[in-house]
């Protein structure tokens, strides 16, 4: 098989709280491409180094053709990991390292799209314990959450005042930045776009790279009140595809 040629390398863990979740993610798509007839390496990225198969191994002397990025949080979703591949000269998935560190970090990114016209939330960056009624003004319930992270690790919905200070110390074990904003009612969807040579509607390989968006996905609250940890990856949501819209 043709594929068999190639070598790909799926790159998982990372060294956030995140890293558990990717790794589990790396072994269901390691599987997949080995389905598809593909030389699979599982690369597991800790605080200590890369690993494969348990051994620490020197990433740079790995014979692969290309990495599948799946490493949720920091260094995968920040930017780091699609700069140093682009410097090593090794394909991969994930956008490019400028648009990475600007998507992932929430208010840099809210900023930009308020500045491009979109409605966002009213927010503010702290990094210290606010003073008493600071945000007494504020339209409450009030998100905290972790300027700089994923997986709703770190984020608490806040009804009043009170509990800022409970919601900011569990944020900041995640981000010393973090972000407080106002919450927002209405539906709640999501909606991935990637682009990819594989059209997905016709189900064939194109000449060149296409940005293709995928169903939009409607999520239905959870006993918390929003898409928390347990919603996304222990199945306490409905998520309806196509969103009824």
């Amino acid at each position: 098989m043709e594929n068999a040629k190639k070598t790909i390398a799926v790159l998982a863990g990372g060294i956030s709280s995140e890293h558990h979740i990717s790794v589990s993610s790396g072994k269901t798509a390691l599987s997949a491409f080995q389905d598809a007839g593909y030389t699979t390496m599982l690369v597991i990225l800790s605080r200590e180094g890369f690993f494969v198969e348990g051994q620490k191994v020197n990433f740079e002397s790995l014979d692969i053709n290309y990495v599948f990025n799946i490493i949720h949080g920091a260094p995968g979703e920040d930017g780091h990991i699609s700069g140093f591949l682009k410097v090593l000269g090794i394909p991969h998935s994930t956008c490019d390292t400028f648009q990475s560190a600007l998507t992932f970090n929430k208010s840099q990114c809210n900023g930009l799209l308020r500045g491009a016209g979109f409605i966002v939330p009213r927010g503010r960056i702290i990094t210290e314990i606010p003073e008493n009624k600071e945000f007494a003004a504020w339209n409450y319930p009030l998100f905290v959450k972790p300027n700089r992270s994923g997986s709703s690790f770190g984020v608490s919905k806040v009804m009043d005042e009170s509990g800022i200070r409970e919601a900011f110390i569990a944020a900041q074990k995640e981000d010393h930045q973090v972000l407080i904003e106002e919450g927002v009612q209405g539906t709640e969807v999501g909606c991935g776009v990637f682009r990819s040579r594989f059209n997905l509607i016709q189900k064939k390989t194109t000449d060149s790279f296409e940005t293709q968006a995928i169903a939009v996905t409607e999520i239905v609250p959870t006993e918390a009140g929003f898409f928390d940890y347990e919603a996304k990856y222990d199945g306490k949501s409905e998520e309806i595809t196509p969103a009824r819209l």
